[in-house]
């Protein structure tokens, strides 16, 4: 899999996608930006983003 890379303020290039985070209970959703991370295991996203689609983080589970 390729990815574009764009080149941010800073002058420095990185694998930047859109990507839609989404609420499987409410539906809700947010279009976002998110940082390719290929070899990852999992995904972090600020807690904001979980709000604007109608989560509670504080009722979630804490992973570390």
């Amino acid at each position: 899999m390729k990815f574009n890379y764009k080149r941010l303020s800073d002058g420095i290039q990185r694998p930047i996608i859109p990507v839609t985070v989404r609420n499987s209970r409410t539906k809700e959703s947010i279009r976002y930006f998110g940082l390719v991370d290929s070899g990852a295991d999992s995904c972090i996203f600020a807690g904001e983003i979980a709000e604007l689609i109608g989560l509670d983080i504080a009722t979630g589970r804490r992973t570390f």
